[in-house]
């Protein structure tokens, strides 16, 4: 049976949903939008799971245990919550329907995403010139006051992050991270050298699904 008697304002509720939700979660959309966070969670822990995501959200909550618990453990790792009802939450992100985060995982400054973003994406098995001019690409739009959001992949992506911080900007990077490490793979020694932002949506069922944004 889920515990969420401690559970009595919409935020915490959220930060549960956030816990038990698939990414792009269309069914919890729904339900947020009919009933709130609050009631949802009832609902999710009353319903008789129909199809495999449904039974892995319900059996995710049954799991979950008391909020307060959840909140020891992110602050265990440094890592802070902010909901999509959240005054500070950032609404670029409102545009995206049912395809918008219920909340966002963080570490560091949040207000990272109130600032101008561009993205610069591309192949893993780059060519030099194209880590160059990608590398280019990223140090002129930096200088200028972009934050340049990329992925955390070899190739490209690390190219312009590195292009980013080497003209003292500001770096985004959407990777794929379990909470409790401290270790981003590519990006593990960027984070204690350009300390700034870390921000990510979690699935929890197995491997975290987590953006990560960095600023020198």
């Amino acid at each position: 049976m889920a515990k969420f008697k401690d559970i009595n304002i919409e935020d915490d509720a959220y930060l549960a949903l956030s816990w038990i939700s698939d990414i792009c979660d269309l069914d919890t959309y729904k339900l947020l939008n009919k009933y709130g966070a609050i009631e949802t969670l009832n609902v999710i822990n009353q319903s008789s799971p129909k199809n495999a995501v449904e039974k892995r959200r319900k059996n995710r909550l049954s799991n979950l245990g008391e909020i307060q618990d959840l909140k020891y453990v992110l602050k265990r790792n440094s890592i802070n919550y902010i909901s999509a009802i959240d005054a500070n939450w950032p609404k670029s992100l409102n545009d995206l329907g049912f395809n918008k985060p219920l909340g966002l995982f963080y570490k560091g400054d949040i207000d990272l995403l109130h600032q101008e973003n561009i993205s610069i994406v591309g192949t893993r098995k780059s060519s030099n010139y194209g880590n160059s001019i990608a590398g280019e690409f990223a140090f002129d739009l930096a200088s200028i006051g972009f934050n340049v959001v990329s992925g955390g992949a070899i190739g490209i992506d690390t190219a312009s992050h590195h292009g980013a911080i080497n003209a003292q900007g500001k770096t985004s990077g959407t990777v794929f991270w379990r909470i409790p490490s401290t270790s981003v793979g590519n990006y593990k020694y960027r984070c204690s050298a350009h300390p700034g932002a870390m921000i990510g949506e979690i699935n929890v069922a197995n491997t975290a699904a987590v953006y990560f944004a960095y600023s020198s």
